[in-house]
């Protein structure tokens, strides 16, 4: 069990002491959910970083990246603008998770 699911669990089972108040036990659960949401984000996100691997996707090597700059520089175009909307795209998503969250969107 991870160490966030343990935190979850030790809150909820508070949730069911005799001595807790009401207000303490709602609190809790409250709190409870939270996490739960938040973890099921991180790990949305940790899923997207894993999903175009090394081995499947082998990184450029310099010389390749030096030919790709070189080949665009021809015609007039930069590696910067394909990197910059690549780059772009997954701050876009990941930024998306964290606002869907942050607003107290979907589980």
């Amino acid at each position: 069990m991870s160490e966030t699911h343990d935190i979850v669990a030790r809150l909820r089972a508070r949730v069911r002491t005799p001595t807790q108040s009401a207000a303490d036990g709602a609190l809790m659960l409250v709190a409870a959910d939270e996490i739960e949401r938040l973890r099921e984000a991180m790990e949305r996100i940790m899923e997207w970083s894993e999903a175009y691997p090394e081995t499947v996707f082998v990184p450029p090597t310099s010389e390749q990246f030096k030919a790709a700059h070189e080949a665009l520089k021809s015609i007039g175009m930069s590696l910067d603008k394909f990197s910059v909307d690549a780059m772009r795209h997954v701050v876009t998503g990941v930024g998306g998770i964290a606002k869907e969250v942050l607003k107290g969107g979907p589980r």
